[in-house]
């Protein structure tokens, strides 16, 4: 199917990495399978609480800064 640009619409490339907590796991994915995969610092926090709202956030550094997903 092919996709008409709109006025003011550009064409781009997403590149995806994978990130793991543990450098083997990176080392392994990449020799073995191909993939491009990244070790680095990582972390989550799940709030289910009955009266409360929840929230579930997954959090990385890479660079030397914190990122974060976070939904309540």
């Amino acid at each position: 199917m092919k996709r008409e640009l709109l006025e003011g619409d550009r064409r781009g490339v997403v590149s995806i990495r994978e990130f793991v907590p543990e450098r083997a796991v990176a080392g392994v994915a990449r020799r073995l399978y191909g993939e491009p995969c990244s070790s680095c610092p990582m972390g989550h926090r799940i709030e289910l609480e009955p009266d409360e709202p929840s929230v579930v956030e997954y959090r990385w550094k890479v660079g030397g800064a914190w990122h974060a997903v976070r939904a309540e």
